[in-house]
């Protein structure tokens, strides 16, 4: 299986933002995550998480991705279809 090729696998997300915050030039998200991924075979792998990203505002004044982290929860009933 090529990484490249757009069928091999299939990522299905659907992402809710619970919170965010600024704080001078940090700016911190949090997430609920759940999708599936699906591979070449078809068969579907449901997956849940959470999400933490801080963005920083460079000196020209953009906001970029700073830090970002996740972690596991328990997949949600129903196959985790987004």
């Amino acid at each position: 299986m090529a990484l490249h090729d757009p069928e091999a696998i299939l990522l299905a997300l659907r992402s809710q933002v619970t919170s965010c915050q600024l704080s001078g030039d940090l700016a911190v998200a949090t997430a609920d995550n759940e999708g599936r991924v699906e591979g070449p075979d078809k068969a579907a792998v449901a997956f849940a998480s959470k999400m933490l990203t801080v963005y920083r505002r460079g000196e020209d004044g953009k906001w970029r991705l700073y830090r970002d982290t996740w972690n596991a929860r328990p997949a949600p009933a129903g196959g985790g279809k987004p």
